[in-house]
């Protein structure tokens, strides 16, 4: 199209026809105006397939994540529920309220109580929007604040404060005042097991069985007048009641935003 035109000036020139020339010549710059316009819009849809893509892809992985955050949630709930249980049954014990009965159970649960279990949440997707500035993809600010509100408030004042509490405060205590061997059983035990994490099942799995009257006497001797550790338990056990409530809001919020981006999914596969 382009040679026509080039060859039809070159007739016109040599022909002394300028007005016709000239409209030729506008005529052959709108032609390449449009075609470069067209390819203009071409690129502009390719790169738009793209980001399309790429935004699937992140979304993808957020739900991805988020579900996994939510399970993690739903584990550590149970663990946090059951260890409250146990130091309630613990402080029974000591007062001489209830009758202890798995003494193997109470000596693993005088240490399992404290044992420090933290979330964990998957951010890489969210760091990697955030660092690569592709969060600006999704276009939709009550979306992107919603991401931004759920990876940013994790409660990590509050699980500091609870790890302090645990490891420094009770579990001290409570390591004292068992006999060494029987941390060596609860140990190796510990090394010999299959679970990976702190869960209902990790509590109820470990036994102790090298254990005496005498080891179960002293025990009870040294936890039943003891101020320091009477009150670290009761502390402890009002916040593993705290971390069951704190844990349960962080569940909602995942579940949240997972339903936000399950629909945003939804209603962009349709377009």
């Amino acid at each position: 199209m382009i040679k026509l035109f080039r060859n039809i000036r070159q007739k016109q020139i040599s022909e002394s026809r300028c007005g016709k020339y000239l409209l030729y010549a506008i005529g052959e710059i709108i032609l390449v105006v449009i075609g470069i316009l067209i390819a203009l819009q071409i690129n502009n849809w390719n790169e738009q397939k793209k980001a399309k893509a790429v935004t699937k892809v992140y979304v993808n992985n957020l739900i991805d994540d988020l579900a996994k955050d939510t399970l993690m949630y739903s584990v550590q709930i149970k663990a946090a529920q059951t260890k409250f249980q146990y130091s309630k049954e613990i402080k029974e014990y000591i007062n001489g309220t209830k009758i202890i009965a798995d003494t193997s159970a109470f000596i693993v649960n005088l240490q399992s109580i404290a044992r420090l279990l933290l979330p964990s949440v998957n951010s890489n997707t969210y760091k990697d929007l955030i660092s690569t500035g592709n969060i600006k993809l999704i276009h939709d600010k009550k979306i992107i604040d919603a991401i931004r509100d759920y990876y940013s408030d994790q409660q990590d004042w509050w699980y500091m404060d609870y790890k302090n509490q645990l490891v420094n405060g009770y579990l001290p205590l409570a390591v004292d005042v068992i006999p060494m061997h029987l941390h060596e059983e609860i140990l190796k035990n510990e090394i010999a097991s299959t679970f990976q994490d702190f869960s209902d099942k990790a509590l109820l799995n470990n036994k102790v069985e090298n254990y005496t009257k005498e080891d179960v006497r002293q025990i009870m001797s040294a936890l039943k007048d003891n101020t320091a550790f009477n009150f670290q338990l009761k502390r402890i056990t009002r916040s593993h009641l705290v971390q069951v409530k704190i844990l349960g809001l962080s569940k909602n919020s995942a579940k949240s935003l997972l339903n936000i981006l399950e629909k945003w999914k939804n209603s962009n596969s349709k377009k």
